[in-house]
């Protein structure tokens, strides 16, 4: 709670000089989204916990996952956790060193379809490290995620 105070009291202060940097604004939501995710995601591979997509997973499949899906939910949690931190890193490359038009393409243009292509890549490396019998269908993680939410 104090830090929450602490931010929008440091906000509010800041907020004349930030309204006179909207491109700041911007790059600020769209670091801070990507390492948001990234903590998401990274926070459990550490600990005696699973990691995240294990527990999706497990989830989809009715609780029952093989060593070898254990390994591959794993490892795409860590691509996941890598992916976002790559996207903030990439950006504040580009807010720094490079024009605001070429930062806010990559930001607002190049977002969406590098996370469909992560999607599909993911997609593609399932296929190749599981056997069908180990992996599910959308429509089956769209049932799990209905019948379980985000308990």
């Amino acid at each position: 709670a104090l830090a929450a105070f602490a931010s929008l009291a440091l906000l509010a202060w800041a907020w004349p000089a930030l309204t006179s940097e909207v491109a700041f604004l911007y790059f600020v939501q769209h670091v801070g989204v990507n390492l948001l995710l990234a903590a998401f995601f990274g926070r459990t591979l550490s600990g005696p916990g699973e990691s995240l997509v294990t527990r999706m997973a497990r989830k989809v499949h009715g609780g029952v996952l093989s060593a070898r899906q254990v390994a591959y939910t794993r490892w795409v949690t860590k691509a996941w956790t890598v992916f976002f931190l790559s996207l903030a890193t990439i950006s504040t490359l580009l807010f720094l060193l490079a024009p605001v038009a070429a930062w806010s393409v990559f930001a607002n243009l190049l977002g969406g379809p590098l996370i469909g292509a992560m999607f599909v890549g993911e997609y593609l490396w399932r296929l190749r490290c599981l056997p069908a019998h180990e992996r599910s269908t959308f429509a089956e993680a769209v049932r799990a995620w209905k019948q379980h939410g985000s308990d």
